[in-house]
């Protein structure tokens, strides 16, 4: 498990103009809840930005520094972007209790090259990106790091066939599929009988046309 530190400041002022004002001088509003209850924070953007870059996508124990507060515990709940500029406009923090239990979500990555995909032209789909696990801080995996290398075309590994990391356990239901090793759909050949059946149609439009241009000459 990987602590990283972040410092953050106490926010009084709340409502729409404040947290405005706040995004245009380079500062981030954010709040952190749990058993302490919710507090309103304020991170620097381009701190939290950084500490973003440094996750990549694992889940971290983050060390936040109040100012004028005991540090406190916490992981990266969830967070807001601006969907044209892709700039964060929000955070939550969730609060961890030191030496409790803890329950969150933790990503999924592949290790190894599959059978399927090696030999049989197969590929690798992960249908779990998160998996939910329980544990105490220190025991915190910042992913689920799962070998595929046997999985063969039509085979999957489910939550009850993966090792927890120590001190961890999965509580998603043991039958959900994580990953699974699918092979390529056929291609669809063209219906060759109804290509034939609208050439026949066509056929016995043309011969009825010339049956009535024939009638024609007869009655003149």
């Amino acid at each position: 498990m990987q602590q990283i530190s972040l410092t953050v400041h106490e926010r009084n002022e709340l409502g729409r103009g404040p947290t405005g004002r706040m995004r245009k001088s380079g500062w981030l509003p954010a709040v952190i809840y749990g058993p302490s209850g919710l507090r309103h924070l304020s991170v620097a953007a381009s701190d939290f930005r950084k500490l973003w870059n440094q996750a990549a996508g694992r889940t971290h124990l983050i060390d936040l520094q109040v100012e004028g507060f005991d540090s406190q515990w916490a992981i990266i709940k969830d967070y807001q972007r601006d969907p044209r500029t892709d700039h964060f406009m929000h955070v939550d923090f969730q609060e961890i209790e030191r030496g409790k239990d803890m329950t969150v979500s933790v990503g999924v990555r592949t290790t190894g090259e599959a059978f399927g995909v090696k030999n049989e032209g197969g590929t690798i789909e992960i249908q779990s990106h998160e998996l939910e696990v329980r544990c105490r801080p220190r025991n915190l995996p910042e992913m689920i790091v799962i070998d595929v290398s046997e999985l063969k075309v039509g085979e999957s590994l489910h939550v009850g066939n993966l090792t927890p990391p120590e001190g961890v356990v999965f509580l998603d239901d043991p039958d959900q599929v994580v990953v699974a090793c699918v092979g390529q759909a056929p291609e669809e050949e063209e219906p060759e009988v109804e290509a034939a059946a609208e050439g026949e149609g066509e056929e016995g439009e043309s011969s009825e046309e010339e049956g009535e241009g024939e009638k024609v000459e007869e009655n003149a």
